[in-house]
């Protein structure tokens, strides 16, 4: 049972920095799930009850501030369902792209160039053609391209530094545990 319960947890973290990348999947909430099944439906506990509260903490506050961005990024220009859209489906084809680039053992350089493109630069266009298509204007959809696009951005960032500090701190500490034993 323990390896079932081990397996669903790394399930439910690894879904969860998908969700930071898509928009309707609650990333940071599925990791912090994933957290707490690991360290509770397990044998092994790395997680003290003051590390799990502050990332429950950072959970909530990821979610009320995914809850304000777009208000804050209206003020550049209101944006549409097009523009959000565009944004999310740019980050899972660029999430493909990373995938492909990764599965290929490429440089180092070229990954982060395809990092670059698949993260930023195509959820953008993205974003701009779901613009382009709702208004049907090339100079009217720019500005609320670029807004759904920082809205984008920064609620990703957001959600994706709450979920690898959750889960790569403790990793790090459970690899340096092992090597030493």
């Amino acid at each position: 049972m323990s390896i079932f319960i081990l397996v669903l947890s790394i399930l439910f973290m690894c879904v969860g920095l998908i969700g930071c990348f898509v928009n309707r999947v609650p990333g940071p909430i599925l990791t912090f799930i994933g957290i707490l099944l690991f360290n509770y439906g397990t044998d092994y506990h790395p997680f003290e009850i003051y590390e799990i509260i502050l990332c429950g903490i950072a959970v909530i506050l990821t979610k009320v501030l995914d809850k304000f961005i777009p208000k804050l990024t209206t003020k550049i220009s209101a944006f549409g369902k097009g523009g959000k859209w565009g944004c999310t489906i740019g980050s899972l084809i660029g999430m493909l792209f990373i995938m492909a680039a990764a599965s290929e053992k490429t440089s180092t350089g070229l990954m982060i160039m395809t990092i670059i493109v698949s993260l930023i630069i195509l959820p953008f266009i993205t974003g701009y053609l779901g613009e382009l298509i709702s208004k049907k204007n090339a100079k009217a959809a720019v500005k609320p391209a670029l807004a759904a696009f920082t809205t984008y951005l920064i609620g990703t960032l957001i959600k994706l530094s709450v979920c690898v500090y959750c889960i790569y701190k403790k990793a790090i500490e459970i690899t340096n545990n092992e090597q030493q034993n």
